[in-house]
């Protein structure tokens, strides 16, 4: 069986049994399925990522090498609240730390969709993020 299927079967199973000890539904989605590929052999990974608690937010990733082996872990709190600002300034922080290790063929990985597109396909002139994804 693969590992899609398996995950499917066990996310099945998981709704039968909340369903039947709590008497109401989870509310189902549609699964996506996501992939990993592979690095090529000069790219890093840097992976972000952003907490944001009642009290406290955080940012923080780590940069990996071709092969996984961790180059740097790095870590930081911010004031803003906001999840999409947070996300941004994570990113930003990996960058800055990247550049300043001479790594440039690097893959940023992120679960924040809107945060990729607007650093790849940018932003109005005055966007409040402009700073932040130029």
């Amino acid at each position: 069986m693969e590992i899609s299927q398996e995950i499917q079967t066990l996310t099945e199973i998981i709704q039968r049994v909340f369903n039947s000890s709590h008497g109401t539904t989870i509310p189902t989605r549609t699964p996506r399925f996501i992939s990993w590929e592979p690095l090529e052999m000069d790219q890093v990974a840097l992976n972000i990522d952003e907490s944001v608690t009642d009290t406290t937010v955080g940012v923080g990733g780590i940069i990996q090498s071709h092969d996984g082996r961790w180059i740097m872990r790095f870590c930081s709190h911010t004031t803003s609240r906001e999840i999409l600002e947070v996300e941004l300034l994570a990113i930003f922080e990996g960058l800055r730390l990247c550049w300043e290790m001479n790594l440039r063929a690097i893959r940023c990985m992120t679960d924040s969709s809107l945060a990729m597109q607007y650093i790849t396909r940018g932003v109005p002139q005055f966007h409040r993020y402009v700073v932040l994804v130029k």
